[in-house]
């Protein structure tokens, strides 16, 4: 959490949360399982490849960002190959858009520049590395338990 700064508040009860219908991809009881058990509580997704674990993150970013209008949600892939997969996959789950909604935040970008990007929008993808180095910590807003994928 950024110094200083309070943990953002819940704006509806935790038991009001959405698991998104579509043909994109069909209902699994199991996924919506895992995603109700991933909103209350740190949840570990053992899935194998295929399985859904990137529609349970993504439900879980999208009720994190309806909850938490002031929250900041991080999903961290270790490598940026991965990162930018993750961006389209995550979005498209959940009717998000990549461009409007989400920013991708790698090593490329100049750390004079971050501080600003970090506040241009409230779901950032990245690596471990570029927040861990960021260089002004105080621009880093309150962030919400990241999202990490299997590596």
């Amino acid at each position: 959490m950024a110094s200083g700064s309070a943990p953002p508040q819940a704006c509806v009860p935790t038991a009001t949360w959405k698991f998104p219908r579509s043909a994109q991809h069909g209902f699994r009881t199991y996924q919506k399982t895992m995603s109700n058990a991933a909103l209350l509580e740190n949840t570990l997704v053992s899935l194998p490849t295929g399985m859904g674990k990137t529609l349970i993150a993504s439900v879980v970013m999208h009720n994190f960002l309806q909850w938490f209008p002031s929250g900041t949600v991080v999903f961290m892939a270790p490598t940026r190959p991965l990162v930018q997969q993750q961006v389209g996959a995550c979005c498209r789950s959940v009717g998000l858009s990549p461009d409007a909604d989400a920013l991708m935040l790698t090593g490329e970008d100049l750390p004079d520049t971050r501080a600003e990007l970090w506040r241009s929008r409230r779901l950032v993808f990245c690596t471990p590395h570029v927040l861990k180095n960021d260089p002004d910590q105080s621009s880093v807003p309150h962030i919400l338990p990241p999202i990490l994928p299997s590596a």
